[in-house]
């Protein structure tokens, strides 16, 4: 078992890159108010596959989807329950994507990973946490809003030691900022 290693929060320009990579605006053209709280978030013990795009690319939904589906597998091989919490890792250097951990939380007893699944502990902590729909059209331009608008205004302090985590749930995902 290890920590997850840090290289950094997504940056600025990442991120607002993402966000224009789907339009930037919300899909109706509407400017809908962020659902942002500040929260103390445990720390998560999770099985991971790190996606590496190639060239600091974004990588596509289908890349990422197929890593998870390699944690779900080893976990129901090993009798694991794989529908429980997932989770996605950003994390980004100088303003490019360098991977994505697709992470799926596993008991405390789990140790150690094989097959190309590590376990890890991700850190918890003080987080501003943006929820949305989980719509990729909602998405990024929301992710944009946080740090162009939110952030600023908030005044909040990005923690470059600890990762930005996506937390997926049904309907919704809830994009967590490590913050000072």
């Amino acid at each position: 078992m290890s920590k997850v290693r840090v290289l950094g929060a997504p940056s600025r320009e990442w991120m607002l890159r993402r966000s224009s990579s789907i339009g930037g605006k919300m899909p109706n053209g509407e400017v809908n108010a962020l659902s942002v709280a500040i929260r103390e978030l445990a720390p998560e013990h999770v099985a991971r596959v790190t996606y590496r795009p190639a060239g600091g690319e974004r990588g596509t939904h289908a890349e990422i989807a197929a890593c998870f589906e390699r944690v779900r597998r080893w976990m129901r091989e090993r009798g694991l329950e794989a529908r429980t919490r997932t989770v996605g890792v950003i994390e980004a250097r100088d303003g490019r994507l360098e991977s994505y951990g697709c992470c799926i939380r596993v008991p405390g007893e789990v140790e150690s990973g094989s097959n190309g699944v590590e376990v890890v502990d991700l850190p918890g902590g003080r987080y501003a946490v943006l929820t949305m729909k989980k719509d990729p059209e909602v998405i990024g331009p929301s992710i944009g809003r946080f740090y162009e608008e939110y952030a600023p205004r908030a005044e909040l302090r990005i923690d470059a030691d600890r990762p930005t985590y996506e937390v997926y749930l049904e309907g919704t995902m809830d994009y967590c900022v490590p913050i000072l």
